[in-house]
């Protein structure tokens, strides 16, 4: 299955909230929502599981 990547990195997973600034980096992925912290590619990774 292919699933498109746009959105996946931006969006947190738990939460399902995109917000382009959370991406802080290339890395770093902050929620601008709830303030949880982590590796970009980890909810980049949950996300695209899911869909």
């Amino acid at each position: 299955m292919v699933v498109p990547a746009p959105f996946t990195s931006p969006t947190r997973a738990a939460r399902e909230v995109v917000d382009a600034r959370s991406r802080r980096s290339q890395a770093l992925f902050t929620c601008i929502n709830c303030g949880h912290t982590g590796h970009a590619d980890v909810d980049a990774a949950v996300n695209s599981k899911r869909r």
